[in-house]
């Protein structure tokens, strides 16, 4: 559901989904989209919290992209230098609360795991719909 959600998400803002699962040099991709600012590799993250507090986005207590490690984006590079250096990384945290909300983040180039200072350009979080 999250991944369905983020690629219709990113659609909305321009983007055209090459590939959905999409396996590179070995590495699960979730989705592979062409952005305005470029072609991006792009993970997604999807919890389901039991809250989303604020109009502005995440709750900060729980982020589903905190699951994304060093071993992870270690293979994601891997996937990076296979498809080509044009390639970004981002990660897409998809949040759904109970009342069927959802709240989504994205960091665009991430270069170490969250939250580390400099991860990444993160936009704002936004309501999916």
């Amino acid at each position: 559901m999250g991944e369905e959600l983020a690629a219709r998400w990113l659609a909305r803002r321009g983007a055209r989904i090459a590939a959905r699962g999409a396996r590179i040099a070995g590495v699960e991709i979730d989705l592979v989209a062409h952005t305005r600012s470029g072609p991006a590799l792009v993970e997604v993250k999807t919890a389901r919290l039991p809250w989303l507090e604020g109009s502005r986005g995440l709750d900060p207590r729980f982020r589903p992209g905190l699951r994304v490690g060093w071993a992870r984006l270690r293979r994601l590079r891997r996937a990076r230098a296979a498809a080509g250096k044009d390639f970004r990384i981002d990660l897409l945290e998809v949040a759904l609360a109970p009342d069927g909300s959802c709240r989504i983040r994205q960091h665009v180039d991430l270069r170490r795991p969250l939250p580390a200072p400099g991860a990444g350009r993160t936009l704002e979080a936004r309501a999916c719909f």
